[in-house]
């Protein structure tokens, strides 16, 4: 009996797996795949090629430069005065710190002894109660009188002794120490020794009860008080700062080199060098008052190695002024920071120039009569606030160039605009020059 086994069954991957293609058909695929790409990039690569050589020609066009557009500046030499700027602060010319001399209650006091007020000079600042001083006066007085009489009475036995003396100088030894005793003279010396120390202590009791009341010495203005009615003070009692307003000081610095400029003779004032001190208060308002050097402090800055330079300004809370149309609107006040302008020599052949046509390194740009670009150093004299003081460098005809230029490049072409007036001075130029001149 012969047996016979069944295959086992096939899953649905074995049903659907057909036999692999022949090696021919699959080296034809590879070989279209690699070669199809390089034909599109060859294809591509004459395409552009063909546009490349089959372009038009541009035909080329010589442009001529364009001319800058400038604004100018016609500088003209003159004589200038060369000023000094330097910055200082405000300070007082003379302050000082109220002590009294003798010790009490106070009793009346000004009322304008208070921060900011302002005493002018001999008027009274505060008492101190004078009835102690005044009893002590009275009883030194009387030791005055005591005295007088002790002296009249010891003269009087001096003229006794003298009659005696007389009468017994022929009966006894005579020395010159006999007679003095005899005659009283060291008793007449000690009254009137005790009579000279009355006087003196009246004196002083006198000078207490004056010093019992204080008096402003100068022109002042409170800085600082200390002390009120009923306080009891002493001697070394703070009381009160003054400082004068006759005057006022600012100490500035000044380069060494411009030493030589300042006039500055504590003999002779009145030719020191003029000074102008200006408070600038924000939107273009400025307090401006006269000054002169008053001397060259013998001191030189350990930081900056500048001079310094002490200047005195005279009234400067405008509180002299004869009516309110000539006093200043406005007073320098003490610790402000000003700027100070310094009158130095007269020099010839200056030019004043913005500060912004100056460029980098001092360079000047300059507007030549052919229209070209010109650059130029310029030595500067000194500098001021918005403008600086040049030796004059023009050659006829040249300008100032007052605009900014992205490049500038000697030679480059330029157009002048904005010429009024004098060649080369614009608009804005022509009215600032007005103003000077108004002014």
């Amino acid at each position: 009996m012969t047996l016979e086994s069944n295959p086992p069954p096939m899953n649905d991957a074995q049903k659907t797996t057909s036999p692999p293609p022949p090696r021919m058909i699959r080296a034809t695929i590879a070989l279209i795949r690699l070669a199809l790409p390089l034909l599109v990039m060859g294809i591509a690569i004459l395409g552009a090629m063909y546009l490349l050589q089959s372009r038009p020609a541009a035909a080329r066009i010589e442009a001529e430069p364009r001319a800058a557009l400038v604004e100018t500046i016609f500088a003209s030499p003159g004589t200038e005065i060369a000023e000094i700027i330097a910055y200082g602060t405000v300070e007082p010319h003379r302050e000082l710190l109220l002590q009294p001399q003798v010790g009490g209650q106070i009793v009346r006091i000004n009322e304008d002894l208070r921060s900011g007020g302002r005493i002018p000079a001999g008027e009274m600042l505060f008492m101190i109660d004078p009835r102690d001083y005044e009893i002590a006066m009275i009883q030194r007085e009387a030791e005055v009188a005591n005295a007088a009489v002790a002296l009249q009475l010891e003269e009087a036995r001096g003229d006794v002794a003298q009659r005696e003396w007389e009468l017994l100088r022929d009966s006894i030894k005579v020395s010159d120490q006999n007679e003095g005793l005899a005659l009283r003279g060291p008793q007449k010396i000690e009254k009137e020794a005790a009579l000279a120390a009355a006087r003196g202590r009246l004196e002083k009791a006198e000078l207490d009860l004056e010093r019992t009341t204080i008096t402003a010495p100068f022109n002042g203005i409170v800085l600082a008080d200390d002390i009120e009615i009923g306080q009891v003070v002493s001697p070394q009692t703070r009381a009160a700062t003054i400082a004068g307003t006759d005057r006022f000081d600012v100490m500035v610095s000044v380069p060494l080199d411009k030493l030589e400029w300042i006039r500055a003779n504590p003999g002779d004032p009145s030719g020191n060098s003029n000074a102008r001190i200006i408070q600038e208060l924000g939107d273009g308002r400025s307090v401006v008052r006269r000054g002169r050097v008053d001397r060259i402090v013998g001191e030189v800055e350990r930081s900056g190695r500048l001079a310094k330079v002490r200047v005195l300004v005279e009234d400067p809370l405008g509180l002299e002024a004869s009516d309110e149309a000539s006093r200043p609107g406005l007073p320098l006040l003490l610790g402000s920071y000003v700027r100070v302008e310094i009158d130095g020599p007269s020099f010839e052949d200056l030019v004043e120039l913005p500060r912004s046509v100056i460029r980098d390194n001092g360079n000047v740009w300059i507007y030549a009569p052919d229209g070209r670009l010109r650059i130029r150093p310029a030595k500067i004299i000194v500098g001021r606030p918005d403008t600086v003081l040049v030796e004059a460098f023009l050659l006829p005809g040249e300008e100032i160039v007052a605009s900014p230029l992205p490049s500038a490049l000697p030679g480059m072409p330029l157009e002048r605009i904005g010429a009024v007036g004098r060649p080369g001075l614009n608009t804005e130029a022509s009215e600032t020059a007005a103003d000077r001149g108004d002014a």
